[in-house]
């Protein structure tokens, strides 16, 4: 454990208990999903699992508020990292991204993570700024719509650690003649209405600007039209593109109809990194399966398996898909927060329950409890990088955490010092300085800041 310091707490809007305690130098961030806390334990169960959601904080590896130990935490735990680079590790991970873990837990002890898996779903130049459409906010990155919601992580990774350079605070920042961005958010079903898009962002990150970076880019879609070394990526939003590759582009895990060929299999939804120039995708450097549905990689046995995100497809004949999972329910299933009347599209849902075995090549999530979530509450520990900026427009003034997300602090926002050992006092919003640690509750705007 890290040394604890001292923390003080934020409120905007209603006071959330999400977080438990306040612990120094590692980031929690939590989205309010059935009451899990970001130091909890998961306990009273042995066996292993298989984990998908959002990263939402440190001190071990949280995944949608549930504590994941890994080799930084007990040398004998062998956690391995898989990302979009070579060395991806533990330190590359951050808040929004959303991953897949595997993991193993004996009584009432902590998850002990074997792998953790992460994989933007969207990456290259943004081609269009911030604007308000009939689904909501959205801006475009290499020609397909990415929404935002409540919950969307914004993180200037570039700015932030790029000496010279003055982090933008916002998604509204992100300039379409400068900007490339990282996505990790939830593919869309191509089934949803015309324009709805195809990621539902979870994390927007500017990761460099033009010029300056890798030209090549991430797109994710269904395959269509497969043959040796090519086929078409259909995407819900930008249409099809044409990818042509070597073998050697090929993941372990790439979808292919006979396992020495490389011929994709069709529908098969995958994710291409290559170098996009009108409608073909060349220079293909990556081809691997999304990260959609869990698919833990060790055998077909049913195991324990919990997944976070949005309602996909609604409920019809006691199913349902929470992004690319598929879900049932019955009579004996609890529902938290909400009835299965609750699981309409995009609405953001907790399934715990037991993964079963393939059939017919998919495996179904019995779902034993459903959380249903308000899809705005957020908590958020962390430790600021700056002192609290001077009053803006209407008295607002911004705080710079180390993870990412800037928080707007109002001149309505309650805050109080938890600091010292005589308990709570009021706290000034001018003492807040480089290196506090806070906590804080609230909700995303349309920009990508804590409000």
């Amino acid at each position: 454990m890290r040394p604890r310091r001292y923390c003080r707490t934020l409120v905007l809007g209603a006071l959330l208990a999400l977080v438990n305690g306040c612990g120094g130098g590692g980031a929690s961030f939590d989205v309010a999903v059935g009451g899990t806390s970001g130091s909890g334990v998961v306990g009273g169960t042995s066996g292993s699992g298989v984990t998908g959601g959002p990263v939402t904080g440190f001190g071990s590896v949280l995944i949608g508020g549930v504590r994941h130990l890994t080799s930084a935490d007990d040398p004998d735990i062998d956690t391995r990292f898989e990302g979009p680079t070579s060395g991806f590790g533990e330190a590359d991970l951050a808040p929004g991204m959303l991953v897949q873990a595997e993991w193993r837990q004996d009584d009432d002890e902590p998850r002990a993570a074997s792998r953790i898996r992460y994989r933007p779903e969207v990456s290259g130049p943004v081609t269009a700024a911030l604007s308000d459409t009939a689904g909501g906010p959205a801006i475009t990155v290499a020609g397909v719509t990415v929404r935002l919601t409540a919950t969307t992580v914004f993180d200037d990774a570039y700015g932030r650690t790029t000496a010279g350079v003055t982090p933008l605070g916002a998604v509204a920042d992100l300039d379409p003649a400068r900007d490339r961005v990282e996505i990790s958010g939830y593919v869309l079903p191509l089934e949803l209405p015309a324009g709805a898009g195809i990621v539902l962002a979870s994390r927007i990150a500017r990761v460099g600007i033009a010029g300056t970076s890798d030209p090549q880019e991430t797109l994710s879609g269904l395959v269509d039209a497969s043959g040796p070394g090519g086929f078409r990526l259909v995407n819900a939003d930008r249409g099809a593109v044409t990818v042509r590759f070597d073998a050697g582009a090929l993941a372990d895990d790439a979808p292919l109809d006979d396992p020495a060929g490389t011929t994709l299999t069709e529908g098969a939804q995958v994710r291409v990194t290559g170098q996009l120039a009108g409608g073909t995708l060349d220079a293909v450097s990556r081809i691997e399966s999304t990260l959609g549905a869990l698919a833990p990689a060790d055998g077909d046995e049913p195991v324990a398996a919990d997944i976070e995100g949005p309602v996909a497809e609604p409920p019809d004949g006691g199913r349902f898909r929470v992004a690319a999972q598929t879900v049932s329910f019955d009579g004996a299933t609890t529902f938290v927060g909400g009835d299965p009347t609750d699981l309409t599209r995009g609405r953001r849902v907790r399934i715990e329950g037991v993964l079963g075995a393939a059939v017919d090549g998919v495996r179904v999530l019995s779902a034993e409890t459903v959380r249903v979530d308000d899809d705005s509450e957020v908590g958020l520990i962390d430790t600021l990088t700056a002192d609290v900026s001077q009053p803006g427009a209407g008295g607002n003034r911004t705080l710079q955490t180390r993870t990412g997300p800037t928080v707007l602090v109002r001149p309505g926002t309650l805050l109080s010092d938890h600091s010292g050992d005589a308990g709570s006092g009021r706290l000034p919003v001018a003492a807040l300085r480089d290196g506090d640690t806070v906590r804080v509750d609230g909700v995303f705007d349309g920009d990508g800041r804590l409000v």
